[in-house]
């Protein structure tokens, strides 16, 4: 029986249903059926000091330790696989997630590093696993990166899509303490969020648009569940762990329209009083007034588009393809609908003008989003604008040694503007983002208007305008950071 331990390693980012790692280890016990152990630890929403680690990984004795990172998780990435390598020795140690399938020679830099899942990862580490335990050639398995017999990093052959969506098990909601999920007060939704028993889920995989920023996990042909399998996952979060608020996370929900409608019906039909959010977002263009009506109905309130810049040239040197006069007509769609709007924006671009970044901020002001999420822009690896960066900073992205790679991939590199403007200018179109976006009388009335909890947003409230109003002072990054925690603690 293989014993095997899969982590996720702690970071900032949303604390979430390791979605992935689940759904590995559901297809594991579907094909083995009993003749796996599997244990998920999740150092994301339980953090735990290395010793604590150490001591769960040791207890558990697994043969193979999986983790997952995303490219901004480098770091940490690595350091768990130097704990894995310390406290068990013998274990075959695996790395999958964005950060291996972009940089897999990177990430086998790293010597405690046996295997790189390039991909999706269920049928790939059921083959790596089975080929290892029948002491078969791994090199047939598909999806991988290992070192070869010289050290060389060797690439199996690329692991063709999952078409079959339906095939694959529901994510193993029972190997997850669930309740701790629901414990967090803050996702990647709050402070808007209705509900904190909520779930998300993934109607699809893959992404047919070409934006440079991508790193395209999934590939871009997109593959469905069908309507009525989701509609049954759905029900399952509901009758088994109380779930009253369901989060699709898709690249793609509304490519195919009416499929996203049929879902929005069942849902609707269903009656299960959820509140339904879209906290990736969909695509604007892809947005009619049907579409908007049927969400409502399913119990849609908050809803999420990715804009990225108000600038036509900066939209067609990022392949958006996206059209400025169907953005609004999505988010006014929304705003009649009582739909809680989030826009997320980029400013940063590579030869980015303060004039085409005030085209963005103004875009922003003036349109009926209900709130804006406005970062500067972060080049991943294996995306055309990591190659476009290398052109126009050559030197600023070097990899090597690892130790740069993953400072470099940190969220601190939002301190370095790509931009035709200086440091100081980047951080100061920001904050007059900030202030010309939520200082309006109409956006705060919207705010507390279509705010699903009102008593959070009431709660604490002198400390919430305090922040709003240091966030939107001309003053230093530094200095706000301070100001902020004061009222934070």
């Amino acid at each position: 029986m293989y014993r095997i331990l899969f982590l996720r390693t702690p970071s900032r980012l949303p604390r979430t249903l390791p979605l992935g790692l689940m759904s590995i280890a559901a297809y594991l016990r579907q094909r083995w059926e009993g003749d796996v152990a599997i244990q998920i630890v999740d150092l994301r929403v339980r953090p735990r000091d290395l010793a604590q680690v150490q001591a769960e990984m040791a207890a558990f004795r697994p043969d193979v330790i999986g983790i997952t990172a995303l490219s901004l998780e480098a770091r940490v990435a690595h350091e768990m696989l130097a704990l894995a390598r310390e406290t068990c020795p013998g274990a075959v140690t695996l790395l999958g997630g964005p950060y291996p399938t972009a940089t897999p020679e990177l990430a086998l830099a790293d010597q405690a590093l046996d295997y790189a899942v390039l991909g999706e990862g269920e049928e790939t580490t059921a083959e790596l696993l089975e080929a290892l335990a029948e002491g078969t050639d791994v090199g047939q398995v598909a999806g991988l990166a290992y070192r070869g017999a010289q050290g060389d990093v060797t690439h199996t052959a690329p692991r063709a899509p999952i078409l079959d969506l339906e095939s694959l098990p529901w994510p193993a909601y029972d190997l997850v303490d669930m309740e701790a999920y629901f414990d967090q007060l803050h996702t990647h939704l709050s402070p808007q969020q209705a509900h904190a028993r909520y779930a998300p889920v993934f109607t699809s995989r893959g992404c047919p648009y070409r934006c440079i920023y991508c790193q395209h996990m999934f590939g871009r042909r997109i593959r469905y569940r069908s309507p009525e399998g989701v509609l049954a996952q759905v029900r399952h979060l509901v009758d088994t762990y109380g779930v009253r608020e369901i989060h699709f996370e898709d690249d793609s929900f509304n490519v195919d329209m009416e499929r996203a409608k049929r879902i929005f019906d069942l849902l609707a039909e269903a009656g299960l009083g959820l509140r339904i959010a879209f906290p990736n977002g969909v695509r604007a263009d892809r947005v009619d007034e049907p579409f908007m009506a049927k969400a409502k109905a399913a119990g849609v309130y908050s809803i999420a588009f990715g804009i990225e810049s108000a600038s036509p040239r900066i939209l067609s040197m990022i392949h958006k393809s996206l059209s400025m006069e169907a953005v609004t007509a999505a988010i006014d769609l929304a705003d009649r609908y009582d739909i809680w709007s989030i826009g997320f924006f980029m400013l940063g671009f590579p030869s980015e003008t303060r004039a085409e970044m005030e085209q963005t901020i103004d875009f922003a002001a003036r349109s009926r989003l209900t709130t804006a999420s406005i970062h500067s822009v972060i080049p991943l690896p294996a995306t055309p604008l990591w190659d476009l960066v290398n052109e126009t900073h050559p030197g600023l992205l070097d990899t090597a040694p690892l130790e740069n790679a993953a400072a470099l991939y940190d969220f601190e590199f939002t301190g370095q503007p790509l931009a035709a403007v200086d440091a100081t200018e980047f951080q100061a179109l920001f904050t007059r983002a900030f202030r010309r976006f939520y200082f309006r009388p109409r956006r705060l009335w919207r705010l507390w208007a279509l705010h699903p909890d009102k008593r959070w947003l009431l709660r604490g409230l002198p400390g919430r305008v305090w922040g709003l109003v240091v966030r939107g002072l001309p003053l230093p990054e530094r200095l706000k950071g301070r100001l902020m925690q004061k009222v934070s603690t």
